[in-house]
């Protein structure tokens, strides 16, 4: 059965694993599921797109929503957040039909602000999992509660597409409710005329409006729900092509036949070919290693620095100096390198300014950086154009301070005849 189910353990509101991915067959659940990516990079199919999600980068799947994580690159390391949604029904009551998206898409998109509260909120969870400290269980709920709100007034399905809601709250609740009208009741015969009546608009206005709104005709959007609800039923159940046309709402299986391709590239039959396989062979194919929790609070200890209930004592090391004992002369070989971190963090101005303070205190050499050259930071492998706007940037800052970049190729592929001087 591709529906999971999640048993949230200690009366939390949320289950927390550390795992690397190399196959996660496509499968759907309840709850809400949010991805953060502690190392390496993974590729996530939801519905009828495909994301890659590199590292510290975020991917959240909502409810019931079917998708698949998948991944090349043997080292990866993923942080999976469960969080149940009868837990957020007490704050937002119709947090069911409330959908989340962020952007996966874009270079160096997620390097923004709201991206990075998202990123604390998930480490303060995971530390408080982690820790079990006094009143973990209250820390962790009140943390939830104030992620989903940022979630709600930064990720909401609708301001995706047309940011200007945010500040139209009537407006917003208008086109939730007919977005939660067509989920409701796509598998039956609904009509424009019959949404724009319930909400007294004209035909005209309303068709306009979803079209700018949702990015697609009215009609396009109840398809594709049909479509993708479909996929439940093809990989779940033995019922006929025909039959499940008819049970999400098309009049013919043509039609079926014709949306299901626009947007899969397959037509039902193939893609249940393709992906339906019984439940032992299901076990087989998903290919998950489940990872000790606990390593994951090194990869997000940064997001901790200003979080009271971080426990740093494991992290100290404590030295024990005789100051009026001579031991010769002090030599200053700290002051030659400095790790400054990834490449897109120097494209923050807190950071900058957090080196700019050291560097006029101590006055490094070298600044040493990792992953210069990703997708953050516009450079694509096999890319026939590279951008390297972002790099110049970050160079010449250094520069303006005096350090000498220090630059590392992580690429195993990468060889010493390829070096360009």
């Amino acid at each position: 059965m591709r529906l999971e189910y999640t048993s949230f353990r200690e009366n939390l509101p949320v289950e927390v694993e550390l795992v690397n991915i190399k196959e996660y067959p496509i499968h759907w659940h309840k709850h809400l599921e949010i991805l953060f990516v502690l190392k390496g990079t993974i590729n996530v199919t939801i519905e009828s797109e495909t994301y890659e999600v590199e590292e510290r980068e975020i991917e959240i799947i909502n409810t019931e929503e079917a998708h698949r994580i998948y991944s090349d690159d043997e080292e990866n390391k993923v942080l999976m957040f469960h969080i149940d949604l009868k837990f957020f029904e007490q704050f937002y009551e119709d947090i069911k039909n409330m959908f989340f998206y962020v952007n996966s898409s874009d270079v160096g998109v997620q390097n923004e602000e709201k991206y990075e509260v998202i990123r604390n909120y998930l480490s303060i969870v995971l530390c408080e999992v982690v820790q079990k400290q006094d009143d973990y269980d209250e820390m962790i709920e009140e943390t939830l509660i104030e992620l989903l709100y940022h979630l709600i007034n930064n990720f909401h399905y609708l301001m995706y597409e047309k940011e200007e809601l945010k500040d139209n709250e009537e407006q917003l609740e208008r086109y939730h409710r007919i977005v939660k009208y067509i989920y409701h009741n796509y598998n039956n015969k609904i009509s424009l005329q019959d949404i724009a009546k319930k909400e007294f608009l004209s035909t005209h206005y309303l068709s306009h409006e979803i079209k700018n709104t949702m990015g697609l005709s009215f009609k396009e959007f109840v398809n594709l729900t049909r479509v993708e609800e479909s996929i439940k039923l093809l990989l779940d159940t033995d019922m006929t092509i025909s039959d499940i046309s008819e049970e999400v709402g098309f009049s013919h299986s043509r039609y079926y036949n014709k949306h299901f391709k626009k947007h899969y590239k397959l037509t039902p039959k193939q893609y249940r070919k393709k992906y339906k396989v019984d439940e032992k062979d299901l076990e087989k194919i998903k290919k998950i290693d489940y990872l000790d929790i606990k390593e994951a609070i090194d990869y997000v200890s940064e997001y901790l620095d200003d979080y009271e209930r971080f426990n740093y004592e494991e992290k100290i090391i404590r030295l024990q100096i005789d100051a009026a004992e001579s031991k010769g002369n002090f030599n200053h070989d700290y002051k030659e390198v400095i790790y400054l971190g990834y490449g897109y963090d120097l494209l923050k101005e807190n950071h900058r300014k957090y080196i700019k303070n050291i560097q006029d205190n101590i006055g490094f050499e070298y600044g040493k950086i990792t992953k210069l050259f990703s997708k953050h930071l516009g450079i694509f492998e096999n890319s026939e154009f590279i951008n390297f706007m972002y790099i110049k940037q970050i160079v010449d800052f250094l520069l303006s301070m005096q350090l000498r970049p220090f630059i590392v190729i992580e690429n195993k592929n990468f060889e010493d005849d390829n070096l360009i001087y």
